[in-house]
Parts: C-alpha cells; sequence; structure tokens
C-alpha cells in the first residue's frame, strides 16, 4: 500500500510504515487510489480507480471541470456520495460525515482565518 506524505491527517506517516504503507509522493503505480476530497486536475492521473467525496453529482459548474478531465483521462470514479443502501425506498447513503464534518469544517475556518491574520501581521 502506497501513502502520499501529509501533515494533515489525524494519523502519522509512522504509523502507516507500522501498518505496512510505503510513503512516497509517487502513487502513479497503484490502481485504485482512496482519498476524502477531490483530486486537483493537475494530479489526475490517466486510466486509474478513484474512490472520493468527487462532488460531480449534483452537477454544479465549479466541478464540471473536474467531470470533463475524469472522461478525457478516462478515469474510474467510486463517489463516496453516491453508494447508497440497497433499498428500494429511502436509500441513505452509506458514507457520509454527518454533524461531526460540519463542526470540524467550521473549526478549519477559524483556524485558517487565524494563521491568515497572524501572516498579515495580525
Amino acid at each position: 500500500m502506497l501513502v502520499q506524505p501529509s501533515t494533515t491527517r489525524c494519523f502519522a506517516e509512522d504509523e502507516f510504515e507500522e501498518a505496512g504503507a510505503i510513503i512516497q509522493q509517487d502513487v502513479s503505480s497503484a490502481d485504485v487510489i482512496f482519498g476524502v476530497k477531490e483530486v486537483p486536475i493537475p494530479d489526475l492521473i490517466p486510466n486509474k480507480t478513484y474512490f472520493m467525496f468527487s462532488h460531480i453529482i449534483k452537477a454544479q459548474d465549479y466541478n464540471m471541470p473536474l467531470l470533463d478531465t475524469f472522461l478525457e483521462k478516462k478515469v474510474r470514479v467510486i463517489d463516496f456520495e453516491c453508494i447508497r443502501e440497497d433499498k428500494p425506498t429511502n436509500a441513505q447513503r452509506l458514507v457520509a460525515f454527518g454533524r461531526y464534518a460540519g463542526i470540524a469544517g467550521a473549526f478549519d475556518f477559524i483556524r485558517g482565518c487565524g494563521e491568515f491574520l497572524l501572516q498579515k501581521g495580525f
């Protein structure tokens, strides 16, 4: 298993290594790539399968270039937002963050504002 380095995960890189992962920036040899948020368009690797919240199901204007790039690069996308229970009525998402994602997002926003203001000398 390959894991890209990151300083913003809840697990440290050494914890991934202890579990047998190889930490490296280049994941192009992986057949399947798991993420949480959208991958930046320039970073999409052609002919790969991505699991992520791509946010394209709602056809929002800002994300249509991502969908176009999926098609151009022959990228297969398994969108967590579209994985639902196999029930004919009221099918609910199986992967969701719920209330705590909103709280974490608000915290990240406030922290980001604080870091911005610190950089500006306030």
